[in-house]
């Protein structure tokens, strides 16, 4: 049992600094079907058209820009499998007709490109992942309070096109083995254009992680971590952030369903900007480190951490209480919860949770992450994002899906720009054959800053059709 209790609760990957992205992390299933039996090569495709009218697409306060539109998207999925290998690759772009006050290029013609690839390699001893995806689509389709790599973005875009790319590679040595090693490589980059919201800018990220792992007995895991990382970001002083890191870590089993996990370790955390012309340094190095612990109950785990993070303005602790449980009804329920605070500063509630509980004629689902990290002006901000999904199955061929998104991002600064998003849809879907499918619905949207509040109620329309063309 001792066995089995650590290799759950230690069963991720400990890196230092930025650590694996979530790009890489999105798609390390793929890594865990690849041992699957080989399936044979396939090619979906995926046609729809949608009519939409909106109030005001671009959510602008003055000059609301009303307008009507008629997509039409081609998508397509190839996916391949072995029994140690899997490939995927996904694409698809739309062509655009629209009419009304919309001035940018999101008007009409080719627009929304979408391209995925990712390949992962298992052959038990060893582990192979790569990734890579490019996006360029209206602000106002996309979650820009997020950056490609999964760090939290200086401020949402009110109008323009934003463009998104990134990679990631991982490898993994000796699975099974007394020694084994870690690496992992990512970068992303995010452009905007058509847009002259002063509080979002391009930017771009690279982080590099090496994990020398030992495991000297099935109860014990050592990490010697090297991490860094860089983030460029086109503001207005140009700033630059470089952290670099080694650690160590611990993984030790107490008995079979209480684990410890520690971490110390040295880091050194620079920022360099231009101020009315001159260069400027600022850098924080010292230590940080962690302590948890991780208990396997019979319907989930709990968990605790104490945790005093470093970056270019210092430290900041992080106290966190965790529950992950099985519902009885089939459901989930994961909830963490903490409190975090820099060095003589005011705390504030960080953590987020999970809920998905599935309905005798449906199901529902739940998120809220809350969140406090440093952002290129060197302010701290604070997002907190909700999001509520409920779909009720009316029968066989037809559903009602309802969706509610909140979102809010405020700098821990002098004069802070508060900016708050809020999306609720509603939509009726059928089955018209095993093919096709039709869906309708409404969509309101808002978006309040300190500039006021402004808004967009649209109505749309998709018939589409999803068909495997090969083999």
């Amino acid at each position: 049992m001792a066995v089995g209790a650590i290799r759950k609760a230690l069963g991720r990957t400990a890196v230092v600094g930025t650590g694996l992205t979530s790009l890489v992390v999105g798609w390390s299933a793929m890594a865990q079907n690849a041992g699957q039996d080989t399936v044979p090569p396939k090619l979906v495709f995926d046609v729809s058209t949608t009519m939409d009218a909106d109030s005001n697409r671009s959510l602008s306060r003055t000059n609301p820009d009303s307008s009507t539109r008629l997509n039409t998207r081609l998508g397509f999925v190839f996916d391949s499998r072995t029994r140690i290998d899997q490939v995927q690759f996904s694409g698809s772009g739309l062509l655009r007709f629209s009419s009304g006050d919309e001035s940018d290029d999101t008007g009409s013609g080719l627009q929304d490109p979408r391209l995925r690839f990712a390949y992962a390699r298992d052959t038990g001893n060893a582990k192979l992942s790569a990734t890579a995806s490019y996006t360029r689509s209206d602000v106002n389709l996309t979650d820009t309070l997020l950056l490609p790599d999964g760090t939290l973005a200086n401020g949402i875009a009110r109008e323009g096109t934003v463009t998104d790319s990134a990679a990631g590679v991982s490898l993994q040595t000796g699975v099974n083995d007394p020694i084994g090693f870690l690496l992992s490589a990512n970068a992303s980059r995010r452009d905007y254009s058509q847009t002259t919201d002063p509080d979002v800018y391009d930017s771009r990220r690279r982080s590099l992680n090496f994990t020398t792992r030992l495991t000297p007995s099935a109860l014990t895991r050592i990490d010697l971590n090297l991490g860094y990382s860089r983030a460029e970001d086109e503001n207005v002083t140009q700033a630059i952030r470089t952290d670099r890191s080694v650690s160590v870590r611990l993984d030790q089993a107490l008995s079979p369903v209480l684990t410890l996990q520690s971490e110390i370790g040295y880091s050194r955390n620079s920022r360099d900007e231009t101020v009315l012309g001159l260069p400027v340094t600022e850098e924080s190095k010292g230590l940080f480190g962690l302590l948890g612990l991780s208990l396997q109950q019979p319907n989930g785990t709990a968990s605790a951490s104490l945790s005093s993070a470093r970056d270019s303005d210092g430290l900041r602790h992080t106290l966190r209480f965790g529950r992950n449980l099985e519902l009885p009804s089939g459901g989930t329920l994961a909830a963490d919860l903490g409190v975090s605070a820099r060095s003589g500063g005011d705390p504030g509630l960080v953590g987020s949770l999970r809920y998905s509980e599935p309905l005798p004629t449906g199901q529902i689902e739940a998120r809220l992450d809350r969140s406090v990290t440093l952002d290129a002006d060197n302010e701290d901000v604070t997002a907190t994002r909700l999001g509520l999904t409920y779909t009720h199955d009316i029968t066989d061929l037809s559903r009602f899906n309802l969706s509610a998104d909140f979102s809010r991002s405020s700098a821990d600064a002098v004069d802070p720009n508060t900016v708050t998003r809020r999306t609720v849809r509603a939509s009726y879907a059928h089955d018209l054959t095993e093919d096709w499918s039709l869906e309708t619905g409404y969509q309101y949207r808002d978006l309040r800053d300190d500039g006021g509040l402004a808004t967009s109620n649209s109505v749309f329309l998709t018939i589409g059709r999803k068909f495997t063309a090969w083999p």
